[in-house]
Order: C-alpha cells, then sequence, then structure tokens
C-alpha cells in the first residue's frame, strides 16, 4: 500500500501536469494513479512429472503381483461376458443346426433299428 507521501507526490504531478500540458496531455496516466508493480519473483513452472517415489524391490513387486491378479481376474470375466453376449445367438443357431440334423440322423437309426428287430423277431 502506497504511503502518504507517495500518494501526495502523485497528485502534485497530475496537477502540475494538467496545469502545464505534457507529452500525453491532459489525459492522465494510469501508472500516476496506480504506481509501478512492486517487483515478485519469476513464476515458477509446475513439475510435469510427480516426484519419485521411491520403493522397496520388493514392495513394488508385491503391488505390481496384486494389481495384475485383479487385472486379469476382471479382464478375464468381463472378455467371458463380452464373448457370450456376442457370440450367443450363433452359439443356439448352431446348436439348432446340429439338434436338427441329429433328430433326423437318430429318427434314421431308430427306424432302422426298429425293422431289424421287426426282421429278426419274424425270422424266428
Amino acid at each position: 500500500m502506497p504511503s502518504d507521501k507517495d500518494v501526495f507526490s502523485r497528485a502534485e504531478a497530475l496537477l502540475r501536469r494538467s496545469q502545464t500540458g505534457s507529452d500525453t496531455g491532459s489525459v492522465p496516466v494510469l501508472t500516476e494513479f496506480v504506481g509501478e508493480p512492486p517487483p515478485t519473483e519469476p513464476p515458477t513452472e509446475p513439475s510435469a512429472e510427480p516426484p519419485p517415489v521411491e520403493l522397496s524391490s520388493s514392495l513394488a513387486q508385491d503391488v505390481f503381483q496384486q494389481v495384475m491378479a485383479q487385472v486379469e481376474t476382471r479382464l478375464a470375466a468381463d472378455i467371458e461376458r463380452r464373448l457370450s453376449e456376442r457370440f450367443a445367438a450363433d452359439v443356439h443357431a448352431a446348436v439348432a443346426d446340429v439338434m436338427k440334423d441329429m433328430r433326423q440322423e437318430l429318427a434314421g437309426a431308430i427306424g432302422s433299428a426298429v425293422a431289424e428287430a421287426l426282421a429278426r423277431r419274424q425270422v424266428k
């Protein structure tokens, strides 16, 4: 905050300039009202990387193994769920086709077995 002496000296300078005129004319200059800013420290740039955390290798290895175990478990479950959603209709269609083919084959096999059994029975 400027002292009283600074404020009075600025006011006097403003009055003198407005009476005699100056290179800026009768328009006051902002620095006469505000003054020069106090010197500041140059801004420091934030660090791009977080400071390194030093961990013992066994702790880091332990954490890594636990994280990977959880990730693999979740990933496996997610892959299974997505595959079952994606291929469920295809699997159902394939099973239906196989059962249709098997029914025809089964019906043919049963028909042949019955015919053979009847033929054997008549032979006796």
